[in-house]
């Protein structure tokens, strides 16, 4: 057996375990728990296995910073580097109005979730404004709107939870350790708090110490904990894929950031001037909404803002010869600096 097959069999035999836990779910404490951690370990020989099929690109993506393997033939994305991925990704932002268009809901529903269920998920990349727009991915709604979730509210994830149960654990400690003295059976009791407390903490260093990586489920690159992604069930969105949703605007502001007169987004497009922009669906309209991704509206309104940065003048050479020469040049203008002091 190769590696390549060893990873996806120990996979196979990890996706088996999480099945059998999740069919015993109701009856086994803590089963989201274990759930994430077998999900943290099938991730990590996934991880391995990508690593052995890497493929060598030399375009890197804008968004998500992951070699684009596929031909970009359309004009504006070549100019932006945009991988499909992240294509997707953008063209997952909808208004309020479409979710209900397109689902067929009663008007106002999504807006009064926004205010009740979805509560927790607003001002993060997922559900947001802009301008007075709401405007949410599509992550959110096939998740929330899908027949088999539970709708009495989204939480965004359990590990604030977890550190809300840490805390109170710790309030009950600090209460019951200036009352030990004339409690009985203190000490055991400090003792199991002791232990709930270590064992929470366990779980989180887990989530959030780095010992485990987490795939986004849009991107598809691989991120570690520390880069705080966003855990919605068993989606998993990076800062990357975030900040792409987050670029997505109405044309109204849009308009505000790059200081153009009202409505000239909506005159050039009559004029057909933004034309290409529409052919890469990074303009387009959602309900009764124009939206516009901001890096597409600089490349044409705004074109030196998306201009690379000059590379620095002191750069090391690459050549072994040259770059012994350079570090020993620097290293005496420091030596000569500090004499001058």
């Amino acid at each position: 057996m190769d590696i390549i097959n060893f990873h996806q069999k120990q996979i196979e035999q990890l996706e088996m375990k999480r099945n059998e836990i999740l069919s015993m779910a109701d009856e086994l404490p803590d089963a989201a728990f274990y759930i994430f951690q077998i999900n943290a370990k099938i991730r990590d020989e996934m991880m391995r296995g990508d690593r052995l099929k890497f493929e060598y690109s030399s375009r890197t993506c804008s968004q998500c910073k992951q070699a684009i393997k596929e031909e970009i033939t359309d004009r504006v994305q070549s100019k932006l580097n945009i991988c499909s991925q992240c294509l997707q990704t953008i063209w997952g932002v909808m208004t309020n109005k479409e979710i209900e268009e397109k689902l067929e809901l009663t008007n106002g529903t999504v807006k009064n979730d926004i205010n009740y269920k979805l509560k927790s998920l607003v001002g993060t990349s997922l559900v947001r404004k802009s301008n007075k727009i709401w405007l949410i991915h599509k992550t959110v709604t096939d998740l929330f709107y899908n027949p088999n979730f539970n709708k009495s509210e989204v939480r965004l994830n359990w590990i604030g939870e977890m550190e809300e149960k840490v805390q109170t654990l710790r309030k009950r400690k600090e209460i019951l350790t200036g009352m030990k003295d004339s409690l009985n059976g203190a000490i055991l009791q400090l003792f199991s708090l002791d232990s709930q407390i270590k064992d929470y903490e366990d779980r989180l260093s887990i989530v959030t110490g780095d010992r485990y990586p987490f795939r986004c489920s849009l991107c598809k690159g691989w991120v570690k904990g520390s880069d705080n992604p966003l855990l919605l069930q068993e989606t998993t969105i990076c800062h990357h894929c975030s900040h792409t949703m987050e670029q997505v605007k109405t044309v109204g502001e849009i308009e505000e950031i790059l200081g153009l007169r009202n409505g000239r987004i909506h005159k050039d497009k009559d004029r057909g001037v933004l034309e290409p922009y529409l052919n890469s669906k990074l303009l387009w309209k959602s309900g009764s909404i124009w939206l516009f991704h901001l890096n597409a509206a600089r490349l044409h309104y705004k074109p030196e803002d998306l201009k690379p940065e000059e590379p620095a003048t002191n750069e090391i050479p690459t050549s072994l010869m040259e770059r012994s020469k350079a570090i020993y040049q620097k290293m005496q203008q420091e030596k000569n600096s500090t004499a001058h002091v």
